[in-house]
């Protein structure tokens, strides 16, 4: 390349960089002047709030305390023996001459609920295996009855209770007792039926 050529080149590309630069400067709008802004003044605090006192825990610590009374930390209620929320289960008498499969202690009535039951069910065993409650369970549902496993504790020990029902007659379930002990080969007991 020659040497003229090479400033005509290097004259170009030096006023282009100019020109980007100056250019703009003469396009450029003229800003407001920058208006000071008078510092902040603090306002003197004349009091300061009141903190309201906290509420009275009594009533809720004592409400409380008398939940856990009611039930054991595991959620079985003290009275019953039955978990919180499922069905309570009191034999009343024991129609089929034995007792339940393997309930070592079936709980006792107290004589208002012998007064009071409404609603009854037929408790079809009593299992220390989950599984085989459910096993029966199964096998009952699959047959159209209302059949539900409750968990109680007896002894210390939990037990899974399998009952059909309710019945609002104690004649109807004493006629399905039957029924039912045949159907399945169990030795199945009346009991009232509530809710904890």
């Amino acid at each position: 390349m020659k040497e003229k050529t090479r400033f005509r080149i290097t004259g170009a590309v030096f006023l282009t960089a100019v020109a980007l630069i100056c250019v703009p400067m003469l396009f450029d709008v003229k800003r407001a002047p920058i208006s000071e802004i008078e510092p902040l003044q603090r306002q003197p605090i004349d009091a300061v709030p009141e903190i309201p006192e906290p509420p009275d825990l009594a009533p809720v610590l004592s409400a409380r305390d008398k939940i856990e009374a009611l039930a054991s930390e595991d959620g079985f209620v003290n009275s019953s023996g039955t978990r919180v929320g499922q069905p309570v289960l009191v034999v009343i008498e024991d129609e089929s001459d034995s007792a339940s499969v393997s309930d070592p202690e079936p709980t006792e009535a107290p004589t208002a609920a012998l007064d009071d039951a409404q609603r009854w069910a037929i408790q079809l065993g009593s299992f220390s295996s989950k599984t085989n409650a459910n096993n029966l369970e199964r096998r009952v549902a699959a047959d159209e009855h209302h059949v539900w496993t409750s968990t109680a504790k007896v002894n210390d020990t939990e037990v899974f209770r399998v009952a059909v029902g309710p019945y609002l007659s104690r004649d109807e379930a004493s006629v399905q007792r039957k029924l039912l002990s045949e159907q399945y080969t169990v030795q199945a007991i009346v009991v009232s039926y509530s809710m904890n």
